[in-house]
């Protein structure tokens, strides 16, 4: 007897497998716009006939193309126990359907085993199909033909309504009006970006010329030092005001070289003094100048009185360099060398990893361990809200939905 039971049980399970295959997810729900940019019907069980399918595209891509709405419409046999309503709102999130400045979209959702439709909607469309409108397209037109198990003509009475709806010369002037309102805050946006670019760049400007007049007392190595500060500045605001600090920054920059190159006077006789090469120089500095006009941290000027034979040198370090100060002879040469793993990390425990510093100038070394964090295994079922939420996709315009629509059941 139990064999019996059973087997009934076995083939009644078999038979619903059958029946309403498998359970689809917001991921496993197929995307055809993905492979075919005029394919809006995910049809996986072939609950609506090739016929009916190809009918919808058609009126779909027409619709698209009047009007620039998008609808996506998803026939499947089961999405398990999840609710309808909070699947199509995720499923419409993660195709992004309708345009991005628009959200026109609207996603038409059926599911077999719960006997139930609902249609979800982009901000952009609620004003013309709203929640009760929706609900009216559902019970008039599709909900008595479904309830007969004539799903193609269901599906394309609803559809042939909505189509309708949205093509009047209302709704095609409502979705041009909320276009033009789009490209208007756009133009508004730029506007105000123009304006704050100038006048941040006007009072850069001010600050700029209140600093080299205020310096124009001090030496040409002084209102260098001045100007180059804003320059570093200039140089991170122009990702951010690129028009006008760019310009800015040009003026900076050929103003900094000009003073760097500007004619001096000896301070012992008052004659001109000349500025030698990079060859003629290396015989006035240091060792340690050398070493770091060598390894360019460091780039130094040497200005020679050929009266008296005075020399003066100034250096202009280089702030995109490697080296630091070495804190040991305090030349610009000190630098990471070597970064080397001691132990290995492990999922179990930490690891542990050495950083060798070098000078280059005085052959200073200084050794630094430091802790590697344990290696992280990724859970291979990290899904959240039971599969919905936190995703993105699809090849639709990037819309959002606004929520609304309506749901029925037969």
């Amino acid at each position: 007897m139990k064999r019996i039971y059973f087997s009934i049980l076995s083939f009644f399970l078999f038979s619903t497998t059958l029946l309403f295959g498998a359970e689809y997810t917001i991921e496993t729900v197929p995307n055809v716009h993905l492979q075919n940019a005029k394919a809006y019907v995910s049809n996986p069980d072939a609950i609506l006939s090739p016929s009916t399918e190809q009918q919808i595209n058609l009126l779909l891509d027409s619709l698209q193309t009047k009007t620039s709405a998008e609808i996506a419409v998803v026939a499947v046999n089961s999405i398990g126990d999840a609710d309808i309503k909070q699947f199509a709102t995720a499923l419409f999130e993660h195709w992004g359907i309708g345009k991005r400045e628009k959200d026109n979209g609207l996603l038409i959702l059926f599911v077999l085993d719960q006997r139930k439709i609902t249609f979800e909607t982009g901000y952009g469309l609620e004003g013309i199909l709203p929640d009760a409108i929706c609900k009216r397209i559902q019970t008039r037109y599709m909900l008595p033909e479904f309830k007969t198990g004539n799903y193609d003509k269901g599906m394309l009475q609803g559809l042939n309504a909505i189509h309708h709806r949205l093509s009047t010369p209302e709704a095609q002037d409502e979705l041009w009006v909320q276009s033009q309102t789009a490209q208007e805050d756009w133009g508004k946006v730029l506007q105000y970006y123009a304006i704050t670019s100038l006048l941040f760049s006007m009072i850069l400007l001010f600050m700029i010329r209140s600093s080299v007049k205020s310096s124009k007392t001090k030496d040409n190595y002084e209102q260098y030092r001045a100007l180059s500060g804003y320059k570093n500045t200039l140089a991170v605001l122009s990702f951010i005001f690129p028009v006008f600090v760019l310009f800015l920054y040009i003026w900076t920059s050929i103003r900094l070289k000009q003073l760097r190159n500007k004619p001096r006077k000896c301070d012992l006789c008052g004659s001109k003094m000349r500025k030698l090469n990079e060859e003629e120089d290396n015989r006035y500095l240091t060792p340690q100048e050398n070493t770091e006009e060598k390894l360019q941290s460091v780039d130094y000027d040497v200005w020679l009185c050929d009266q008296c034979g005075n020399t003066e040198v100034y250096p202009y370090e280089n702030r995109y360099t490697k080296y630091s100060s070495c804190p040991q002879c305090h030349a610009k040469a000190y630098s990471l060398d070597r970064d080397r793993i001691l132990i290995a990390p492990t999922p179990f425990s930490t690891g542990t990893g050495e950083k060798i510093y070098h000078c280059a100038h005085c052959n200073f070394q200084k050794k630094s361990t430091y802790i590697i964090p344990m290696i992280i295994v990724a859970s291979g079922n990290n899904r959240r809200g039971g599969g919905f939420g936190g995703f993105s996709g699809g090849s639709f315009g990037g819309g959002r939905s606004g929520g609304g629509g309506a749901t029925s059941g037969w």
